[in-house]
């Protein structure tokens, strides 16, 4: 068997080996065992695990077992040796990369080393000393390390020794149980110690009580104030709430009326320009019939000043004729009489009637010619209305633009409101405010029950207003008596 310089075994040793011994080639002693000796310890390290199969491969061989057989165990054989083979190679090529990288850190650390020499040579003098002297501490630190930590390992030797002997010991382990309890009564003596010395004096204790007394009165003095203060601010803050609520209540209100008043006045604007050219119509046509009419009044006051002319007249004939021939009886002067009587009375009353109908018709003229200044300009009557329509607009545009921003700030109020709300809610000075006011809302309301019971007991146990009823029913009793008294003497 051969091995290459490089330690590898060849195929042709492993040939050679599955040949028997009389056919393998001869070797020199010298040779094989130089040879021998170069690969033992590879052969003894590599060979291990196939020395059985070998050897029971040439036992067949041997043997006289069949060809076939003893092909295929030589091919298994070989299948071995060559995974054998890979498995070394595999080996050997790790150790070399370790060695390689040993070479490697060894150049390193040699080249830090120069490195570090030359650093150490090129520096201050100073520095190095410096240095030097950092170095010479760090190594005395590092002796003195390494001898705390054989002076550590002979002490846990030493502590195991002791717990050894203690363990075997029932006399030591009693005393260091002793101890033990020596140290934890100590420790207790210097706890009772501490105790008593920090026990307060009877004197000492009621001078505490009464500073804590003092101080729970300060506190309560103090929340008491703060509970005032903070029912003020509350008062103030629901007293400011309700103003501005019933400023913005009031403000909405004139404005809402404001803008219905506006409404209307366009509603009755709108139906104005609506039916103004027929209102017009109407009003020439009653002007028309008005004319028609005073006319018709004219004509009559002239047939009735005609006709009052011509009765005037015929009076004045009738007792002009009568007078003068002097020829009427007292009969017919007297029918004259009651008939001029009763035309008199029939004028008065025509002429109260004229009178009426005068006043009458001096009324419809003046209202006639009012109306007539009223509509006397159409086209100023109707820039009025559409002026007074557009200042409508305009006010009603204003207050939609102002209606927003009040709603807005309102919102605003109220969200500032329930944040308050919400806020005190959760502020528990304020949930103590709340119960100490119900309490307090409760003992008044127990005080005013118990001075109802007071004043109703008072009454049941008065008797002042029965002795009153009583006097004033015994005076007349006692008068009746002694006016029979005075009656008998």
């Amino acid at each position: 068997m051969e091995v290459e310089p490089d330690g590898k075994l060849t195929m042709r040793d492993y040939r050679d080996m599955s040949r028997p011994p009389s056919a393998r080639p001869k070797t020199s002693t010298g040779r094989a065992s130089s040879a021998a000796r170069r690969t033992a310890p590879t052969e003894h390290a590599t060979m291990n695990g196939t020395d059985s199969s070998q050897i029971c491969l040439v036992d067949r061989m041997h043997s006289n077992h069949e060809v076939g057989d003893l092909e295929a165990e030589a091919r298994r054989a070989k299948e071995g040796a060559d995974e054998l083979e890979a498995t070394v190679q595999e080996l050997f090529h790790e150790r070399q990369a370790r060695e390689h990288e040993i070479e490697e850190l060894g150049a390193e650390i040699e080249e830090q080393k120069r490195l570090n020499q030359a650093m150490l040579s090129g520096m201050d003098p100073s520095l190095r000393e410096t240095f030097e002297q950092l170095k010479a501490e760090s190594e005395t630190l590092a002796a003195q390390v390494e001898e705390a930590q054989e002076e550590l390992a002979r002490l846990e030797e030493k502590k195991e020794q002791l717990e050894l002997e203690l363990m075997n010991s029932p006399v030591k382990k009693k005393a260091m149980e002793l101890k033990q309890l020596l140290i934890e009564l100590e420790a207790k003596e210097a706890a009772l110690v501490a105790e008593k010395d920090a026990m307060e004096t009877p004197e000492q204790k009621k001078q505490k009580l009464i500073d804590e007394i003092k101080k729970n009165n300060e506190d309560i003095t103090t929340i008491e104030k703060q509970i005032e203060k903070t029912n003020e601010l509350i008062n103030t803050a629901h007293e400011e709430i309700r103003e501005f609520d019933s400023s913005a209540d009031n403000k909405l209100a004139k404005n809402n009326e404001k803008y219905r008043d506006l409404m209307v006045k366009e509603r009755e604007y709108d139906e104005f320009l609506s039916v103004f050219e027929e209102q017009k119509q109407n009003l020439l046509t009653e002007l028309e019939k008005y004319s028609d009419e005073i006319v018709l009044i004219l004509q009559k006051i002239s047939a009735n000043i005609g006709q009052v002319q011509e009765t005037e007249l015929n009076v004045t004939a009738m007792d002009t004729d009568g007078l003068l021939h002097g020829k009427a009886s007292a009969k017919e002067l007297q029918d004259l009489y009651v008939r001029l009587k009763e035309q008199i009375i029939a004028m008065d009353e025509q002429e109260a009637r004229l009178n009426a109908e005068l006043q009458s018709f001096d009324k419809k003229m003046q209202e006639m010619e009012e109306q007539r200044n009223v509509y006397s300009d159409l086209d100023q009557l109707a820039a009025d209305v559409e002026s007074n329509i557009r200042e409508l607009e305009g006010n009603r545009e204003e207050l939609e633009r102002i209606l927003p921003a009040l709603e807005q700030r309102r919102d605003a109020l109220e969200e500032q409101l329930r944040e308050v709300n919400e806020q005190l809610e959760s502020n528990p000075e304020f949930a103590e405010i709340r119960s100490l006011r119900r309490e307090l809302e409760m003992l008044n309301e127990k005080h005013a029950r118990l001075l109802a019971e007071a004043e109703a007991i008072e009454k049941e146990t008065n008797y002042e207003s029965i002795k009153v009823e009583v006097e004033s029913f015994n005076c007349p009793v006692i008068s009746a008596r002694n006016l029979n008294c005075m009656l008998t003497e």
